[in-house]
């Protein structure tokens, strides 16, 4: 059964910025520590990932996972579903992007996880749990840090 994860985070950077480093996945490996390597296969006439595989470190292990992105509801969300990966079974996740002042963005994170890899529930939680708070934090010092 999948895990759900979700956390919301003010950053103080205008969201053109914070946009920018959700959609540059290339630049990942720069802002989130867990994340070795990103390559993109396929990007949409604007120069965006829709598909991408991702090396990262996780619970001791180097796993990849190849994406599928959607940019349906852009500039409000960005969203990814995993299409193979060493540990994940499934995976979905989202980024809200809200506009709060001229100088803040709300960012939110969503993310249902189910592991292929037979573990606890309160691990898999607390997995998505710290990928979330995780990134947000990473998200915000890096944007915070380009302005």
């Amino acid at each position: 059964m999948p895990e759900h994860a979700s956390q919301e985070i003010t950053i103080e950077a205008r969201s053109q910025i914070v946009l920018g480093a959700v959609l540059e996945l290339d630049e990942y490996p720069l802002w989130i520590p867990e994340i070795i390597e990103v390559q993109v296969s396929e990007r949409d006439s604007r120069g965006r990932a829709v598909r991408a595989s991702l090396t990262s470190q996780a619970l001791g292990k180097t796993i990849n996972h190849n994406y599928l992105y959607s940019y349906e509801l852009y500039p409000d969300e960005i969203s990814w579903t995993l299409e193979s990966g060493d540990m994940a079974k499934s995976l979905e996740g989202r980024y809200i992007v809200k506009k709060g002042t001229e100088t803040s963005t709300t960012v939110s994170y969503e993310l249902d996880v189910d592991m292929s890899v037979s573990v606890p529930g309160f691990m898999k939680r607390k997995a998505a749990e710290k990928i979330v708070s995780s990134a947000l934090e990473n998200l915000k010092l890096w944007c915070e840090n380009q302005n």
